[in-house]
């Protein structure tokens, strides 16, 4: 395995991980405020598999 794959697995970690933590905060966000129903919309298919 190279650099490159290291690289890879790295930053798409990351980037998994980023977004995440920004539907997190934002879900924090509308139950803060009283809301009970939210639509995610995301072009991270990981992030919709891991919710």
């Amino acid at each position: 395995m190279g650099v490159d794959y290291w690289l890879q697995l790295i930053f798409g970690q990351l980037f998994l991980d980023s977004e995440l933590w920004d539907i997190f905060d934002g879900l924090k966000l509308v139950l803060d405020k009283g809301i009970d129903r939210v639509l995610i919309q995301t072009d991270s298919l990981e992030a919709v598999n891991t919710i």
